[in-house]
Order: C-alpha cells, then structure tokens, then sequence
C-alpha cells in the first residue's frame, strides 16, 4: 500500500512500516520489504559490512543492506531466532558476530547475521560467571575495547557489573558496584570504562562508574549541585575530544574532566549542561564522521556541535521526514554522512553532508555541474571528496578569488551557496575550485562550469 503526500512516500507492508522521501534530507528506498516490526529499540550501522543492524524486541532481529538495498528479516521464535525481548545491538567486526542483549535471558552472539541461516550462541546462567546467580539477567549494549575485548553490561538486579571476553567464547565478572541497573557502557582515551545506571526504580539508579585498567572503581552520583545532576543515565559516550556525554531522563551532562581519574586519587569534576536539550527525555547520544554529536529524544532529533555549545538541527515530524518524534536509536554511517534513526514506527534515513574526511583529494569534485543558476533560484552547491577540516575556494580563471568556504570543523563535504561573498550572483563561466587542510601537505584542485540564466 503506497500513499504520497508532497515529496513522502509512506510504504506500508506486513512486516512493518518504512517511509521514503525525494526531499533533500531522506535518501530513498530505506526499503522495500521493510524490518521485522516498525517497533525499533535499538540499531548499530557497521562500517565494515555495510550493513544497518536492528532489534524489535518480541519481534525479532533486522538486517538492511545498504548497498543492495534489501532487507533480510528474523523473527522471534522462527528459523532458530530464539524467543526473547531484544533491547541492544552491536556489530563486532574483530570476530564477524552481532552481540544481541536481551530483556532478562541474558545475550546472544550472531554469526551469520544477515545470511541465511544465522547461528546463535546463548550466554546466560551458568556462562556468565556469577555467585549465587539470579534466573532473569538484563544486558545493556556491548562494546570493544581498545584491546578488542567484548564489554557487555548486566543487570541481574543484584548489580553484577560488566563481564569481558577476549575470544568471544568466555567471559570473565568485572565487579563494579552492587545494586545497580547498568546501562550503556564507554571507553575513554586512558582505557578507563565508564558505565551508566538506566532508571528502574529499584534498585535506585546512581549517575555513572567508572572501571580502571587495575580494575579499581568509582562513580558520580547523579545529584543535584554535583558534576552529573541526575542519576538516570540513560546514555554514555566518550567522543573524540575524551569528554563524556551523559544523556538523562532531563537533557545532557558533558563531564569534560574524566582523565583526572588517571591522575588523581580524589578528581573533582566539572560538568556542564547543552541547554540545546535542557529538560529532554535522552534515549540515544551518537557522533557522526565530524564530531557533531546526534541527540534522540521524545521531541525527535537535536544535532550539536562538538561541544554541545551551538544547534545544527532540529528534526521533527513537523519538519522533515521523521516518521515519530520518539526517537528510541541512532546509527550513523560515517563514511556516507547518513543517519539511520530508529523510533517506534519505522525507521528513517536521513542523508547529511557530515562525511568523515577523506586522506588526499584524489576525488575531490563538485555537483551539480554544470551549476545553472536562474535569477530566482537559489542553489545548494557541494564540493565533496575532501580531507577534514578543509578550507575551500573558488577562484575564476583569471585568479580572481570570489569565496571562500570554511570547512574546518567540516570533513569530506562543505556546501556552498553559488555566489560571491558580496551577495552578488557569477557570471557563465568556467571556475576553479581549490581546498587546502592542515591535516595534508597536499592540495586539492578541480574546476565546474556555472551557466547563468536570466
């Protein structure tokens, strides 16, 4: 069943709900048959594969091709997907597995995911190593580590901890702290793991721990007047600048300071707010190929700069294709500049020009060209294939520069509005385009034509 509203397309079928768009931010055809369920809880994008990963709870497991564009779907309880309530995925290229956490059975490794017939291998009660172990176990998302161990939270509401594994088959306890319904877990530039407590009511949730390499621990209660103000830490990251991002039930704390637990027996740290999302309900923080971070919310998607201070975005359902304004996950596709987002109606694809830089300018290019710009319109030029952090500009044959374009916080791709700096509209010609970047000694060079109609 189709049905169109302006550049929408809604496709509905029996396996859930997509939506496609012409409009300038959803790339098309997400689909065709669609995932398992629209009902989305959690999605992981893989680099490696190329492939979207994606959890339904009670309804099973997704897998989307990006490159050919199909879905291949699992549902709970048949063909071998075991029954259970899916929360979490991640994608581990080291060992070409998907780690699955589930609603109180423990979790799963996948391997095979997205072929045939996937192989699952359950990790409960007696493989994870516990004393006095309860029956329902709560695990929260893996990650690797820096060594390329498996870190995966659990929550047996006795407050177990973390459990590792260095091949993926066994896995050993971390003890962090008793008592505690863990969450999300990071690892920061020094090879501490910080570990966020999910609100539960009981056991009371706490603000976030952190794990030494020595094993030793600590934590920051989520208080008010302290560096974290809220113990419900619904989301932890670490980012590129090793400051952590703490999503709550009311908006983000950025602790900028988490390196002095190396250095210090007693740190006192500094937090602050992105009032960009005072008071928001925080389901997701991810960080996308420069360093903007993308924050999913009950009032859909925020996107801030790298350090939270200024807003890029705002997507609603009111303006843009976002199918539900309850944004539940967040993958980014780092090299394409895409985001996937996940809510409890579908999943959406929205297309950026947040491209991870590229190592030299050997395709460096600019579209459309030839750019024709009419006396009323008003284009989008993008000069793409760049080093990070480029500084762009445009030059006309005879050498005369007339802009320049920042890229500095910016990676593979930097828009441009097809004038000069002056406001004043080019004539028809040739141009030449030239990018510079203090991440390379090399320079980058191309030309476009611009044709000029009245």
């Amino acid at each position: 069943v189709f049905a169109r509203s302006g550049t929408t397309v809604f496709a509905g079928s029996t396996s859930g709900a997509t939506v496609e768009s012409a409009g300038k931010n959803l790339v098309t055809n997400i689909a065709p048959e669609g995932p398992v369920s629209s009902v989305t809880t959690d999605l992981a994008f893989s680099q490696s594969d190329r492939n979207l990963y994606s959890s339904h709870f009670t309804d099973g497991l997704s897998v989307f091709d990006a490159a050919a564009n199909r879905w291949k779907i699992y549902p709970a309880g048949s063909n071998g997907t075991p029954q259970e309530g899916y929360r979490k995925v991640f994608y581990d290229s080291l060992r070409s597995l998907a780690w699955v956490s589930t609603q109180g059975g423990g979790f799963y490794s996948v391997s095979e995911l997205g072929q045939g017939s996937p192989a699952f291998t359950h990790f409960n009660q007696p493989q994870i190593p516990y004393t006095d172990p309860p029956a329902f176990t709560t695990t929260g998302k893996a990650i690797l580590d820096r060594d390329g161990r498996v870190i995966m939270p659990v929550w047996a509401k006795t407050g177990q901890g973390l459990v590792v594994s260095s091949d993926g088959r066994s896995f050993t306890r971390i003890a962090v702290a008793d008592n505690e319904s863990y969450g999300d877990v990071a690892q920061d530039m020094d090879g501490n793991l910080w570990v966020g407590t999910e609100f539960s009511g009981s056991p009371p949730d706490y603000g976030v721990f952190w794990v030494k390499p020595d094993l030793s621990t600590g934590g920051i209660r989520g208080t008010a007047g302290s560096a974290l103000t809220r113990p419900d830490v619904n989301a932890v990251i670490v980012d590129q600048d090793d400051a952590l991002w703490c999503g709550t039930n009311a908006g983000v704390r950025i602790i900028q300071n988490i390196g002095d637990v190396t250095s210090m027996d007693a740190p006192v740290f500094i937090g602050r707010e992105v009032n960009l999302v005072q008071q928001q309900l925080i389901h997701a923080i991810v960080v996308d190929g420069v360093n903007n971070k993308w924050i999913g919310t009950e009032n859909g998607v925020f996107v801030v700069t790298p350090d939270g201070s200024d807003s890029l975005a705002h997507f609603t359902t009111a303006n843009s294709p976002l199918i539900n304004n309850v944004v539940t996950s967040i993958a980014i596709d780092t090299k394409k500049g895409e985001a996937y987002i996940g809510t409890p109606s579908g999943i959406s694809r929205l297309s950026t020009i947040f491209k991870e830089g590229k190592s030299d300018y050997s395709g460096l290019h600019v579209y459309p060209d030839p750019l024709v710009q009419a006396s009323d319109a008003q284009p989008t030029v993008y000069v793409t294939g760049l080093v990070g952090g480029s500084t762009v500009k445009i030059f006309t044959l005879s050498g005369r520069l007339v802009a320049t374009i920042d890229g500095s916080q910016l990676g593979a791709t930097v828009t441009w509005n097809g004038k000069e700096e002056t406001g004043r509209k080019l004539s028809s010609g040739v141009y030449i385009v030239s990018a510079t970047s203090t991440q390379t000694s090399d320079h980058g060079q191309t030309k476009f034509v611009l044709i000029r109609k009245p």
